[in-house]
């Protein structure tokens, strides 16, 4: 009898061991994930989305079934009843990924409506899902009256990352992730798919080229000037005041145009000018918030870097650094304009296209709001012209557009611009004599 019950637990113990033994799913090697040194100097990023690009009815792998043990062998689809995951497991599981190796991620995932900080990304990031390859055993238990999973799989993901910025897709690669899991529970199909996925991703956090995209230059000129001005408030530039404009202003159009500029933000535009002749650009705090590197378009179209090295949200000015030098700056006019004095705006109001736009106005007052000064005006100003230069009646800035009431997108003639002497002493900027 007892030679009996040997045997008998000898088979069920055989037949265990065959349900886990080593699955068919080969192992992918791990590389060693490069993690962002500076979380502060990395670009900020969104995840897009995880497409599965596989039809339905592909098999997608292989698996055993039983009663308390893996016996009978049948075949895995992808959405055939068998194994079904959802890509918002896959998503949540790449941004913690990327946010453990100190990525900046931005966009909330839960949002229904508009996400405030989506905007900011600098680059979006996707993955198409190629292939799946997995070797399930679902095992149910009678006692427990449930049904538990245990195994392996194998993923093939396609990246790409694209510059809002560029407006291109500016990187490509493959990489490929394996999970297993060999104590079977009820999440065990998930959770071995899962895991695939994030080795994958963590692959692909493993590639230089990918680190160097993202992860910022805290060395940089301008990242260290702007470090400098938000933790000393120390001057950030000074420059040396243009000689004023005289004349009426379409004497000096011309001018103005090659000193106007387009930026390009991530999901809109603003407006800015430039102030000297190394490649300063003003415009609003608000137009740059949450970005590092943008664009800017020159006049005729030309396309430059730029990178922002000071800011001060309170007066809601920036200044930008652009990567080349410039033939030179408007003239500034620090002196408050009268009440009633003809004034004129130029900027890029509703499309990038209608960059330079130039309208006309009067000084309509000089307010005081959160005990900070604004020149009132009902010049024509719309979404897009913020940063923008406001011009005297020659062409000299006294101003830059900050804000204005609007009923859908026309303007009500009431719009406020900040002193041009107040916008230089909120970023420290300090104002050599004029030449004579």
């Amino acid at each position: 009898m007892r030679a009996i019950r040997f045997t008998v637990v000898t088979i069920v113990v055989f037949l265990l061991a065959a349900c886990q033994g080593t699955s068919r799913i080969q192992p992918v090697v791990e590389q060693p994930v490069i993690r962002v040194a500076d979380p502060a100097a990395a670009r900020p990023v969104q995840f897009s989305r995880i497409v599965i690009d596989l039809k339905r009815g592909t098999q997608i792998g292989t698996y055993r079934e039983g009663v308390s043990l893996c016996t009978t062998p049948g075949t895995l689809v992808y959405r055939g009843g068998r194994m079904t995951f959802d890509d918002r497991d896959l998503s949540e599981t790449f941004r913690h990924e990327l946010e453990s190796a100190n990525y900046r991620v931005v966009g909330d995932p839960d949002a229904l409506f508009e996400d405030s900080s989506a905007w900011q990304a600098e680059y979006l990031i996707a993955g198409r899902v190629t292939r799946i390859d997995a070797d399930f055993c679902y095992t149910y238990n009678p006692w427990e009256q449930v049904t538990k999973i245990s195994g392996a799989a194998a993923m093939d993901v396609d990246w790409q990352v694209y510059s809002r910025l560029d407006r291109t897709v500016v990187y490509r690669e493959s990489t490929q992730g394996r999970g297993e899991r060999a104590e079977g529970s009820t999440s065990g199909e998930t959770d071995v798919l899962l895991d695939a996925f994030a080795q994958s991703t963590r692959n692909l956090l493993a590639d230089q080229k990918f680190h160097d995209l993202l992860a910022g230059d805290a060395q940089s000129p301008a990242a260290s000037a702007q470090s400098a001005f938000r933790s000393t408030g120390a001057a950030v530039a000074t420059l040396t005041r243009s000689k004023l404009f005289s004349g009426p202003i379409g004497k000096n159009v011309g001018s103005l145009r090659q000193s106007v500029v387009t930026i390009l933000v991530p999901g809109g535009h603003g407006s800015g000018f430039f102030i000297d002749e190394t490649g300063d650009v003003l415009t609003n705090a608000h137009v740059v918030e949450g970005a590092q590197q943008l664009r800017i378009v020159l006049a005729g179209g030309m396309e430059a870097t730029g990178q922002v090295v000071a800011s001060d949200r309170r007066r809601d000015v920036a200044l930008v650094k652009v990567a080349l030098g410039h033939t030179g700056g408007l003239p500034l006019q620090r002196a408050l304009p009268d009440v009633g004095a003809e004034i004129y705006a130029m900027g890029t109001p509703l499309d990038p296209s209608l960059s330079a736009t130039l309208s006309k106005g009067i000084v309509s007052a000089i307010r005081e709001k959160g005990g900070q000064r604004y020149i009132q005006s009902d010049v024509n100003v719309m979404q897009g012209s913020s940063g923008g230069p406001l011009l005297d009646a020659s062409g000299n800035v006294v101003g830059l557009t900050v804000s204005g009431l609007t009923e859908g997108d026309v303007s009500l003639g009431v719009n406020y611009f900040i002193p041009i002497d107040d916008a230089l002493a909120a970023l420290g900027i300090q104002v050599a004599a004029a030449p004579s």
